[in-house]
């Protein structure tokens, strides 16, 4: 059986702060933004 993933938010229009372009899918988003729609560092 697969696994199913569930998403918390969708965040739109954000300004990402930081990424690694030797990382894929790695960003960096102001944790203030994270926190008010409450996700939590290395949440997907």
């Amino acid at each position: 059986m697969g696994t199913i993933r569930l998403m918390h938010a969708k965040l739109h229009r954000v300004q990402v702060s930081e990424a690694n372009i030797d990382y894929v899918g790695s960003i960096t988003i102001d944790p203030i933004l994270l926190d008010k729609v409450g996700i939590l560092p290395s949440k997907k």
